[in-house]
């Protein structure tokens, strides 16, 4: 009875053991499993992961490429906008010499009118048509003055400049007999004008660095000034006397020449001893004295 009954208990024992052991098993074989599952699905992850940021690294760099490109085009575009800008405005200044500073010109006279002649050659036509169109349009008053100033333009480095035409270049345009000796003493800078009183007369300031060199060269220039200066003074007719005369006018010393009707044509003289004057009338050379001794009016 008892070996009966210990059979059954060592079955159950037996069944019971081997149901733990088969239970045991299934729990390790699903921790296995479970194991096995969640390093997959973190492998798994972790790929996605990686993936995931190679995509994203991939499209910042796309990204970033695209703006960096798109700023590199905006920069090299506005590089060569300002560029144009630039350039169109420096070449503005260059070909617009009127654009640049005024130039200075040599006036020992006040006066009413002025006159600026941009001659595109130096040439005695292109000079004298100019000249008569001033003389013309000139709204003058009772003994008032115009001043004609002679520019030109000429290309430097910089581009076209305007420039004072110097008094050796105004009269080499014309029959030059200037003698040498006078040349070399005079100065550049010279004034010329019309003065309007009873008629409309031209007349000439020149300035010389040694008088007596001056003195002499004026002396041998007597018997070629009157050719010379025509087309400058508009003089129609050259008939003279042979040669010219001494006079006095306002106290001053003066050298004057007639024509074959007995008039003066022309006349000049040093008021100092740096001082030429020479014009065609002795009311306008008393005008231009009495202004080259007098003080500057004051401008209101």
């Amino acid at each position: 009875m008892d070996e009966k009954n210990k059979i059954p208990e060592r079955e159950r024992m037996n069944s019971s053991i081997q149901g733990l052991r088969t239970y045991q098993y299934d729990v390790v074989d699903s921790i296995k499993n479970q194991k096995q599952s969640l390093a997959g699905m973190i492998i798994a992850e972790k790929k996605r992961q990686e993936d995931g940021s190679k995509e994203n690294a991939s499209l910042l760099e796309k990204k970033f490429f695209t703006q960096k490109t798109v700023f590199v085009v905006l920069g090299v575009l506005m590089v060569i906008i300002t560029g144009g800008i630039f350039s169109l405005l420096f070449i503005g200044e260059k070909s617009s010499p009127e654009s640049a500073s005024p130039v200075s010109f040599y006036s020992p006279i006040f006066t009413e009118i002025e006159k600026k002649i941009t001659l595109s050659r130096i040439d005695q036509h292109e000079i004298q048509r100019s000249v008569e169109a001033a003389e013309k349009e000139a709204a003058f008053s009772i003994n008032s003055v115009l001043h004609i100033i002679f520019t030109t333009i000429i290309n430097t480095a910089d581009g076209p400049r305007e420039t004072l035409v110097d008094v050796t270049e105004l009269l080499s345009a014309f029959p030059n007999n200037i003698p040498e000796q006078l040349v070399r003493v005079i100065n550049r800078e010279f004034f010329f004008g019309f003065h309007s009183f009873k008629k409309i007369v031209p007349f000439l300031i020149l300035t010389n660095r040694f008088y007596d060199g001056a003195f002499l060269g004026m002396l041998e220039w007597e018997r070629f000034i009157l050719n010379d200066l025509a087309p400058l003074f508009l003089i129609r007719s050259t008939q003279r006397e042979q040669s010219f005369e001494d006079a006095v006018i306002k106290n001053i010393d003066v050298r004057f020449l007639r024509n074959t009707k007995g008039e003066v044509i022309l006349l000049y003289s040093f008021i100092d001893r740096q001082t030429i004057v020479i014009t065609t009338d002795a009311d306008t050379f008393a005008e231009v004295v009495e202004r080259i001794r007098t003080p500057r009016p004051i401008t209101r």
